[in-house]
């Protein structure tokens, strides 16, 4: 067999977009769990392989990406709900899991307090790539078989963000209108708006500083309103007023 071929069955990487976006809008990645040897499939700048495996690090206190081999989903969940417990707190896990309802591994989800399904993508999505021919070239590996569920394990990193089970058996994703997370880039954030006016070390500061703060920023349909803070303002006897703006002169301003 190819060799290329044997590697298409081992080293499949998630959209690195869709990535970007769960780590904006759920958990900043510290390490990716599930990497190739080599780390070319890595989303993280720390990562874990066969050759270290994910099994021999504690993930107590860590925010760990895991694009979970399916062939070690139960042994991977162990692990990870173990690691959880030493350190509820601070420790978080998103997993890409199958939507398979009948593996053993699959009431201990279901039936689990500390995992959220934050996003499902149904069965003929393309969400994977496997090395191609040329060096550092990678190819898609077509529409997935059956369904893929995104899995917190843990709790969510912004305070006041819980995502429940439901509805069961997911068909779309539950409570993120049909769709995945969309959030802001800080990388095209900094690319666009400050890269001619900051040094290098300084646009890595900021771009550390915007993913760590990324769900601060509204996007999309939630620009403009919030239901985390309410607040109301007295304003006495006085009914509200609705006027147009005052035209403003025709003459340069400062003159």
């Amino acid at each position: 067999m190819p060799l290329a071929a044997m590697r298409d069955n081992t080293d499949w990487q998630f959209d690195p977009d869709l990535f970007r976006s769960y780590k904006l809008r759920y958990v900043p990645f510290q390490v990716d769990a599930c990497a190739d040897n080599d780390g070319h499939n890595a989303q993280c700048a720390e990562f874990w392989c066969s050759k270290d495996s994910y099994a021999s690090h504690s993930w107590a206190g860590l925010n760990v990406w895991c694009n979970t081999p399916f062939e070690e989903v139960a042994g991977i969940l162990c692990h990870a709900t173990s690691c959880n417990y030493e350190s509820p707190e601070d420790t978080r896990a998103l997993l890409v899991l199958p939507d398979w309802p009948d593996a053993r591994w699959w009431p201990n989800i279901v039936n689990s307090s500390i995992c959220h399904c934050v996003g499902y993508y149904p069965a003929g999505t393309q969400l994977f790539t496997a090395p191609a021919t040329g060096r550092g070239q990678r190819k898609v590996m077509g529409p997935t078989r059956w369904g893929v569920i995104m899995l917190l394990l843990g709790k969510p990193a912004v305070a006041g963000v819980r995502i429940p089970w439901g509805p069961w058996p997911p068909t779309q994703p539950p409570s993120i209108a049909n769709a995945p997370p969309k959030a802001v880039d800080p990388e095209e954030m900094v690319k666009h708006t400050l890269s001619e006016n900051l040094t290098t070390t300084q646009q890595e500061d900021l771009l550390t500083l915007l993913t760590a703060y990324a769900n601060g920023f509204a996007t999309g349909d939630t620009t403009g309103r919030t239901n985390v803070v309410t607040h109301r303002i007295n304003t006495g006897d006085a009914l509200p007023i609705k006027q147009r703006p005052h035209r403003q002169s025709s003459c340069p301003s400062g003159n």
